[in-house]
């Protein structure tokens, strides 16, 4: 008995790798954050405003995928907040407004 499904090969993650998946995944929180704050309390009202599919919104989200940076700076328009607020290094809770004072302090 032969089994005819694709065996993805296991290989062991380096360092960055690992660390682009944690970077993916921090991004992701803090769009899903930041469309909370917003008011947007569906990805689904999200992919609309941005003209994609709900689908693109879960897998940015969820960490599976990064937008692109001009995509980035259009997640950040629509909801009021800094692109740099996705990008901060820590990861407090509060990443936009934190964003916000350094863009005026700076």
């Amino acid at each position: 008995m032969s089994w005819t499904g694709h065996v993805r090969a296991s290989r062991i993650q380096t360092p960055l790798e690992r660390q682009s998946d944690d970077y993916r995944k921090r991004v992701g929180r803090r769009i899903r954050r930041a469309r909370l704050r917003a008011g947007l309390n569906t990805q689904t009202k999200l992919a609309q405003a941005l003209g994609v599919s709900d689908n693109q919104v879960n897998r940015w989200e969820k960490g599976r995928h990064m937008p692109n940076p001009p995509m980035l700076e259009r997640i950040a328009n629509t909801l009021g907040v800094p692109a740099e607020s996705f990008l901060l290094p820590d990861d407090d809770d509060d990443e936009p407004e934190r964003a916000s004072r350094l863009l005026v302090i700076a």
